[in-house]
């Protein structure tokens, strides 16, 4: 009986300091019509209506982002509230939760679950699972969606696709600093959802820790990194500012501040 006492005291002595080596930054972080909007990485003021919440392991790895935590999320049905990661040997798992649940695809077409596989540090394949609204959905009809939307895709990457870790792009800490991507990925400075400041450097240098030399191959000998970071000292997209949206773009009104 004693040994098995001491034995729970070491599992919760374990489980405790895993928790406590845990970190939480807090970024600002509007929404557009479209999108969430990045604005300033680590900031100080956690009642910021606008704060993004995001939880970070003790090997530097984001686990979770909770959107606009004073301000009950988003209002768009694609965009989640949380997004939840785990990882195992060459695998990132990553969940979507809105108001609570998890997410489904009848109306937004959004995977609720997503396996990223790695190799090296490189996407080589990405899993999504869908769940559908059977409640407030008819058979009938859920049947219809599928035609569209499998409950199960696989997506092997190859020098066509452009793949990375959802929403990585909102995480300062990503994976200890490197964004995964497909090993011919090709980062796009124009991107709407990430191509301005702050996300735009993070983003490029989380590549580069991928393999220093990808974009000299990918870029026919120059040093695309280095000078996308030139450009940005001296030149900066417009930032698009947070504004409340009026509805969600589909019939329920918003509520006014």
């Amino acid at each position: 009986m004693k040994n098995c006492t001491t034995y729970f005291l070491l599992i919760l002595i374990f489980l405790s300091c895993n928790k406590t080596t845990e970190k939480v930054l807090i970024h600002e972080c509007g929404e557009t019509s479209s999108s969430y909007n990045l604005i300033k990485w680590n900031i100080s003021d956690k009642d910021n209506r606008l704060a993004l919440r995001e939880t970070v392991d003790r090997k530097g790895r984001v686990i979770k982002l909770e959107y606009l935590v004073n301000h009950n999320g988003g209002y768009l049905c694609y965009l989640p509230d949380v997004v939840e990661y785990e990882y195992e040997k060459n695998k990132i798992i990553e969940q979507l939760f809105k108001n609570g649940n998890e997410m489904e695809a009848t109306e937004c077409e959004m995977p609720y679950k997503t396996i990223y596989f790695l190799n090296k540090n490189y996407i080589e394949k990405v899993e999504n699972f869908f769940k559908f609204d059977t409640i407030n959905f008819s058979k009938k009809e859920i049947t219809e969606i599928k035609k569209y939307i499998p409950e199960h895709r696989i997506l092997i990457c190859n020098d066509t696709t452009n793949s990375e870790v959802e929403f990585y792009y909102h995480s300062y800490a990503k994976m200890n600093g490197i964004y995964p991507t497909n090993k011919n990925y090709k980062y796009d400075p124009s991107n709407y959802y990430y191509g301005d400041e702050p996300e735009a450097e993070s983003i490029v240098n989380g590549i580069k820790k991928l393999t220093p030399t990808t974009y000299n191959r990918n870029y026919g000998g120059f040093d695309y990194v280095r000078i996308h970071l030139e450009l940005l000292k001296s030149v900066l997209k417009p930032k698009i500012n947070a504004y409340q949206p009026l509805t969600d773009g589909y019939t329920i009104p918003l509520p006014t501040i």
